[in-house]
């Protein structure tokens, strides 16, 4: 065996012969050398110069030509962009070098591995900011190291909009339009002066412990499945005092008959906040069996915004009838009944 050749054949611990990585890179230049090289690998065997060495592994001798050195995959220059309050969309252009696949990290966290050019991260928390980085590897396990960081924050989750409160007979009827962040799966609702908060799954809330007399702040805040609020949208509501005054009583009523039926007119009633409606009754004249009469059968016949009411008479009746008007307010009181007006009912 020639001296140059000698030299690219070393002994290991055990004693037996393999080739020396570093002899070979260095004669590989030469035709004569690339010869002996290729018939060494033959004769010693592949494993031997690849357990070798990895800078043997990314060389490889030709007859022609000088050694040729495998570039690693590129880093790919990552995107990131929040998608929602929950969840990151990661993109970036395919490597150079013909990467088989990517790893993907969050922080020092590899989160995935993926053949494709992006990646969605989800689960995550609102409000908060993520970094990530990507690293390309090719099919010999050569690794085109990490991208440079990509930073991206998860926006809040989005409040409810629109609040309203409206003061009821019995109590706070808020309501409000949903949020369109859709990780929301419910709605907190809290009040000022005491109130334990409530949540809602749909889009409105009623308090029925509120008291005469007070003012209330109340706040919405859209919640999600892990427990995450989104800022709270808030209102303030006074509850005025109970009004417990009755309208005045309808005056002036008056009855008259047309065929089939009875029209009945009156002087509209006041309130120390408002009217709501106006009840009209009806009595029927009956005599008794000792000739004299009386009068029966009260029923609620309607109930009316305003004058006039019309009381339809069926076929056949031959009764004499009186009405009399009832006023309501908004709070639910009501007026005295007023005086009754009669009116004879002449049936063809």
């Amino acid at each position: 065996m020639s001296t140059w050749v000698a030299r690219m054949v070393a002994r290991d611990w055990s004693g037996a012969e393999r080739i020396d990585p570093v002899a070979v890179a260095r004669l590989a230049h030469r035709r004569a050398a690339r010869r002996v090289a290729a018939t060494l690998l033959g004769a010693v065997g592949v494993a031997a110069v690849l357990g070798a060495s990895g800078e043997v592994a990314r060389r490889a001798v030709h007859d022609d030509g000088p050694p040729v050195t495998v570039a690693p995959p590129g880093a790919p220059a990552v995107a990131a962009e929040a998608v929602d309050s929950h969840r990151v969309r990661l993109s970036w252009p395919t490597s150079s070098g013909s990467p088989t696949h990517y790893v993907v990290y969050r922080g020092d966290q590899q989160l995935a591995t993926t053949t494709a050019p992006g990646f969605d991260d989800t689960g995550l928390e609102p409000g908060r900011s993520y970094e990530y980085a990507v690293e390309a590897v090719a099919a010999d396990g050569t690794r085109s190291g990490r991208s440079e960081p990509a930073e991206v924050r998860t926006p809040p989750i989005r409040p409810p909009s629109d609040l309203r409160a409206a003061v009821t007979d019995t109590g706070v009827t808020l309501t409000w339009e949903r949020s369109t962040d859709q990780a929301v799966t419910g709605y907190r609702v809290s009040r000022s002066g005491g109130m334990a908060p409530a949540i809602e799954r749909g889009a409105s809330f009623e308090d029925r412990t509120a008291q005469p007399g007070q003012t209330y702040t109340y706040s919405v805040q859209a919640v999600d499945a892990h427990g995450h609020r989104s800022r709270p949208v808030s209102r303030s509501v006074e509850v005025p005092e109970r009004d417990t005054q009755a309208p005045s009583t309808p005056a002036d009523v008056e009855a008259r008959y047309t065929p089939m039926r009875i029209e009945l007119t009156w002087s509209e009633s006041t309130d120390n906040v408002a009217v709501k409606e106006y009840r009209v009754y009806r009595e029927r004249r009956a005599q008794s069996a000792d000739g004299s009469t009386t009068w029966v059968d009260r029923e609620h016949v309607g109930t009316t915004l305003g004058p006039p009411f019309s009381d339809e008479i069926g076929r056949g009746e031959r009764y004499a009838f009186r009405y009399a008007v009832q006023a309501v307010d908004t709070s639910g009181n009501v007026s005295k009944l007023s005086e009754w007006a009669s009116v004879p009912v002449v049936v063809d």
